[in-house]
């Protein structure tokens, strides 16, 4: 029976790495196709792709018709927003890790920074579609970042605990 050897870990962290770094960095560009290409929609279809959603989600979530319609249709906006932020910054805070190298092993600053960077210029990018930008969209995206940030930060402390 063969033993590992140092060398074979070392191929096999680095052959590793490679692969989350690829998985990582698709999963956050999907992402980011996704948050864009929903800013750049005009505000009619947009209000009707969430429509779409909110006719299959208002029965469940709502199902005695406690909120009304236009209410519920901007919930499910926001959190479609908060959701959509929560996992680019999963995605990109494992990329982030994944890179490893970073000066003083800084990837959470450069996570947190990036986020906040794709929310300001999510919300720019909105007023040339016709939908207009907000300050709140930005706090609410970030938010949502933050809650996908605290998941990889615990996961990562969690993970070095064990390993040690």
């Amino acid at each position: 029976m063969n033993s590992l050897t140092r060398a074979d870990l070392i191929h096999f962290m680095k052959k590793s790495n490679k692969r989350n770094l690829i998985l990582w960095g698709s999963l956050s560009l999907l992402m980011l196709i996704v948050i864009y290409g929903q800013s750049m929609m005009p505000p009619k279809e947009s209000g009707a792709l969430s429509g779409f959603a909110v006719t299959y989600l208002k029965p469940v979530l709502d199902p005695f018709g406690v909120f009304e319609a236009e209410a519920f249709h901007h919930f499910i906006r926001k959190a479609g927003h908060f959701s959509e932020y929560a996992c680019f910054s999963l995605f990109f805070g494992n990329f982030c890790r994944s890179i490893g190298n970073l000066p003083g092993n800084n990837w959470q600053l450069l996570s947190l920074f990036v986020c906040l960077a794709v929310a300001v210029s999510d919300e720019f990018l909105q007023s040339f579609t016709g939908r207009g930008s907000s300050v709140r969209d930005v706090v609410l995206d970030f938010s949502g970042a933050l809650l996908g940030f605290c998941t990889v930060w615990l996961w990562s402390r969690l993970s070095r605990n064990k390993g040690e």
